[in-house]
């Protein structure tokens, strides 16, 4: 998974049950899947993200203890991450900085890319989310497309 938090090039820095609540968040957006898996450094963390993101697509959550067997198997104990990555102060004022000058411009609280990012940069990090200031909805989504 690219975004998981361990992920020696991407730096982005979610949880696999991280990676399942963004997956949430897109299903809010169309009632319909169709998904196509991904890989990643962390082959343990690829299984458990898309068991999750999975359940998240039938509406069924799983047990966070992996069965005896596929523990043995694999090495893997838990479906979920115990603990995520730190993030320091200067991080988190940092991403709160670049928020409030994108606001002030009359742009969106993210950095640079597609609405449907910030909208969901907003949702899943509250320690930026800054109030008045709110990412526009996509256009295509008003469209019905």
């Amino acid at each position: 998974m690219d975004p998981y938090f361990r992920d020696p090039i991407t730096q982005l820095g979610l949880t696999v049950q991280g990676h399942s609540r963004l997956v949430e968040e897109l299903g809010k957006l169309c009632p319909k899947w169709l998904a196509f898996g991904g890989g990643g450094y962390d082959l343990g963390a690829v299984a458990r993200g898309w068991a999750l993101d999975y359940g998240v697509m039938l509406e069924e959550q799983w047990p966070n203890e992996i069965p005896q067997d596929y523990q043995e198997r694999y090495g893997l104990k838990l479906l979920r991450d115990p603990e995520g990555p730190s993030l320091d102060s200067g991080v988190l004022a940092k991403a709160r900085e670049v928020a409030e000058e994108r606001c002030e411009r009359g742009g969106e609280p993210h950095i640079p890319g597609p609405r449907l990012v910030g909208g969901l940069r907003l949702s899943l990090l509250p320690e930026v989310r800054l109030s008045g200031c709110r990412p526009l909805p996509y256009p295509a989504w008003e469209s019905g497309l």
